[in-house]
């Protein structure tokens, strides 16, 4: 096969074939990619183009020459510059998704071959058994918070040239969960439960039992109004 230049070929049926490195699989063995044309002036313009190419074409001077980089580096990166940006409670929620579930799966991946076949085959096991008592799957919001998170980091490595391509990630349709009420017997017993030696803690949450709002509001701004109440009824005992 006659050669002109570097990775141009004439082929047997006379067409010239440019070939390029295009990424390394799991076991490091570099992948080519192959253009064509009439002529090798054809050919050698068209392997240009695609070296040349932002972001996704691009993968040679990216993936040969760089040391294998893990999703648990690359993580920990992005949690640091997330740490100046997001709330304290937010930071510690990424930290605890990926500490409890993502990086045990995810966290020794080189995440220069990480694929949409790799997120996906996480996700189907999250909502399949995802469950960290093994009693059965996530939900699928819970499964999307996590890929929102995994795709916040590949988006983070591909701002930061570790990788030449933004990962495509599959998320799972939202699946309608019915709303679990107390009946009027679960309710009394829960309040007799909560009134007994009372608490900031259970008084929080006969706040938001009898108002509706939630245990996150009740921490934001109903401390001010539970302290003084349980004041008060530590002088007097409370009754239903």
């Amino acid at each position: 096969m006659p050669k002109s230049g570097k990775n141009i070929y004439k082929r047997k049926d006379g067409r010239w074939e440019g070939r390029y490195p295009k990424y390394r699989d799991s076991n490091g063995k570099t992948i080519y990619g192959s253009v064509y044309g009439k002529s090798c002036t054809e050919a050698k313009q068209r392997l240009a183009a695609i070296i040349s190419a932002e972001p996704l074409e691009k993968p040679c001077s990216i993936i040969l020459n760089a040391p294998i980089i893990t999703f648990a580096d690359v993580a920990a990166q992005w949690l640091s510059v997330a740490s100046l940006k997001v709330k304290p409670s937010t930071y510690a929620g990424y930290t605890s998704t990926l500490n409890l579930h993502i990086l045990p799966h995810l966290g020794d991946n080189n995440v220069q071959t990480m694929t949409t076949l790799v997120i996906n085959h996480f996700s189907i096991g999250k909502l399949e058994g995802g469950r960290r008592d093994g009693k059965g799957g996530l939900s699928s919001k819970t499964v999307r918070d996590m890929l929102s998170i995994i795709k916040s980091i590949m988006d983070f490595a591909w701002g930061e040239k570790l990788i030449p391509y933004r990962l495509a990630i599959a998320y799972p349709k939202y699946q309608q969960q019915t709303m679990r009420v107390l009946s009027r017997q679960e309710q009394t017993t829960l309040e007799a439960v909560l009134t007994a030696d009372i608490d900031i803690h259970k008084l929080g949450i006969l706040l938001c039992l009898y108002t509706g709002i939630r245990i996150g509001e009740a921490i934001t701004w109903g401390k001010p109004l539970i302290l003084p109440i349980l004041s008060s009824a530590s002088r007097k005992p409370l009754t239903q």
